[in-house]
């Protein structure tokens, strides 16, 4: 096993698509090979975002990376590989290799996210009584997050939803700058509203969003305030 932790490239670009690092360690879990790297500039699966796509290249061979998984908050990542090539068998420590990884879907994933950071600002200053818990940042319609807190009334809803992409729109157009400070815990705000602790990929303005559509708004059991939305 190795030791330390993988330094998280992406928190400090999130355009950064091809990158150099070295193997720190080659194994199996459960039959599935994975490596570790001193560097990545993948991102796991975590904190309702998914994982990064993408490849892992040496001089003689070209690895998919079809899953990340990461030990804790801080620790060390694991990519797990495959490869069609029959000969790429042999341990890659200490190698020298080529990360790639799908720009065009990091970038989907960056917009969801970030758009999910201005809901949750405008959601919490419209009904004071609410606060976003959690959020799921993934495509295909599904991309939402989770309030709690006092409930708004059942009535309010539909006026809550036009509110919501008026004011959505308006934040986008005005193409506020978005920071990220990692002083102890990382935190990601944008300019003049609330930071949030966040590990996930962002955007540099609001304006890179685009069109973000409200899908739904909808009290969920009772007890939580549930908003859909979608980037275009």
């Amino acid at each position: 096993m190795t030791t330390g932790v993988t330094e998280r490239l992406y928190y400090t670009n999130t355009r950064l698509a091809i990158a150099d690092a070295q193997v720190m360690e080659d194994a199996h879990d459960g039959g599935d090979r994975y490596v570790v790297l001193d560097r990545t500039i993948f991102h796991p699966q975590g904190g309702g975002q998914p994982s990064d796509v993408g490849e892992i290249r040496t001089a003689d061979h070209t690895f998919t990376v079809v899953r990340l998984t990461e030990t804790s908050r801080d620790g060390v990542i694991r990519h797990f590989i495959t490869t069609q090539t029959p000969d790429a068998a042999a341990s890659l420590v200490g190698r020298a290799i080529t990360m790639e990884i799908n720009l065009e879907a990091r970038l989907t994933f960056a917009r969801l996210h970030t758009a999910g950071h201005l809901l949750a600002n405008i959601v919490e200053e419209e009904c004071p009584g609410l606060v976003g818990r959690r959020g799921h940042h993934f495509t295909g319609g599904q991309a939402f997050v989770l309030f709690d807190g006092v409930l708004p009334a059942k009535e309010s809803l539909t006026a809550l939803k036009t509110t919501l992409e008026t004011r959505l729109a308006a934040l986008i157009a005005e193409n506020r700058p978005i920071a990220t400070h990692a002083d102890g815990a990382r935190t990601v705000g944008i300019e003049g509203l609330k930071a949030y602790p966040c590990g996930g990929t962002h955007l540099e303005h609001t304006g890179e969003i685009g069109a973000v559509t409200v899908r739904s708004v909808k009290i969920e059991k009772g007890k939580e305030l549930k908003i859909g939305y979608d980037v275009r």
